[in-house]
């Protein structure tokens, strides 16, 4: 089995924490060969409070998946969740020379423009998403790539998380074991887990409830347009419950 044929997915929750390892088919679908839960330990509301304790748990969530599928994780994919996840969308321009199609280089560059927005620099970015691209003004655009135009414009969704909280993951999964690839929101892996690709064309609200935190998504047009979450999840629900 080729080791770029397997990608691993690991779910940090305040509940439980979930290892998925995936295998990558020639057509890019992916078939599910391992899956490791176990409880949460050592997390709240989305941010590490134990180290050692967080560590153990991703040890075990990642040995169970491995004894499922016979293969040794060496790096993951991580999500991230909680209320130091920030969203802000922003805007970026490239001007085309005349009588020149756009080229993929002019929308990296008005991407990169679209990412030039202040940020608190205590902020990391994880997702940099472009939304839609308008050319001279003509809008809804999805690829921009061989059209004709002086003006290339785009919306960009850029996810950033706190960079404390994200050391600490990394830290965490880098105790275990494990090398981290790369952060992905919850939010909006949730939303391409769950929803069709009709449904993503349409504005639809992905509302996924955990143990410490709620997280939406909203997507429109087929791309991500707005994310959040809530400090509030099921556990909230069970405690006011049980007071009645």
């Amino acid at each position: 089995m080729k080791e770029n044929s397997i990608i691993v997915g690991l779910d940090i929750g305040t509940t439980k924490i979930t290892t998925v390892i995936g295998e990558v088919g020639p057509n890019g679908s992916v078939d599910i060969i391992g899956e490791g839960t176990v409880p949460s330990e050592g997390m709240k509301r989305g941010s590490v409070v134990n180290l050692e304790r967080a560590t153990h748990a991703i040890r075990q969530s990642v040995q169970t998946a491995e004894r499922v599928s016979g293969v040794k994780v060496e790096s993951v994919y991580v999500t991230v969740a909680g209320n130091h996840a920030k969203a802000i969308t922003s805007h970026g321009l490239a001007a085309i020379r005349r009588n020149q199609e756009i080229a993929q280089p002019d929308v990296d560059r008005a991407i990169e423009n679209a990412r030039a927005v202040p940020l608190d620099p205590n902020l990391e970015i994880i997702h940099t998403l472009p939304q839609e691209y308008v050319v001279d003004g003509q809008e809804g655009i999805k690829n921009p790539v061989g059209m004709h135009g002086v003006r290339l414009e785009v919306d960009v969704h850029i996810v950033a998380g706190t960079a404390g909280p994200l050391l600490n993951l990394r830290r965490c999964v880098q105790e275990a074991g494990l090398r981290v690839e790369g952060f992905a929101l919850h939010a909006l892996a949730s939303g391409l887990a769950t929803l069709e690709a009709a449904e993503q064309a349409q504005t639809v609200i992905v509302v996924d409830m955990g143990g410490g935190t709620t997280d939406v998504a909203v997507f429109k047009r087929g791309n991500l347009a707005h994310s959040a979450c809530i400090p509030i999840g099921g556990d909230h629900v069970t405690a006011d419950l049980a007071q009645i």
